[in-house]
């Protein structure tokens, strides 16, 4: 399942989740927090949404749940699931990158200042 999904937002305050081609089929619908910027998925199906204007990142199991919630820089944008499983984001107004180890356990850190 892992690399074969794809993602969209549906509207300010959701995100859908579709699979890859070619069915494209709606897998679940996630209410999340304000502005949901960015959407990333875990080998293990856990979804995660950066939410911009609330400054954090929540993780939800495959059926939508929340599972995790993570306070990270200001303005998070974009993230990747690195091999190890940590999770990494982008975060815009504070130029920073936040590692969150093991995508789930509560080790976050910030990596540094982007220039």
């Amino acid at each position: 399942m892992f690399g074969r999904r794809v993602s969209a937002f549906q509207s300010i305050d959701e995100v859908a989740v579709f699979a890859a081609a070619p069915s494209f089929a709606k897998l679940n619908n996630f209410a999340v927090g304000v502005a949901p910027r960015g959407v990333t998925i875990d080998k293990a199906g856990n979804v995660f949404v950066a939410n911009q204007q609330s400054n954090d990142v929540v993780m939800y199991d495959s059926s939508g749940n929340e599972t995790a919630h993570f306070k990270v820089g200001r303005c998070p944008e974009n993230m990747a699931v690195d091999s190890k499983g940590d999770l990494w984001v982008t975060n815009a107004c504070s130029s920073t990158v936040t590692e969150i180890k093991g995508a789930g356990a509560a080790a976050l850190r910030t990596v540094g200042v982007v220039e």
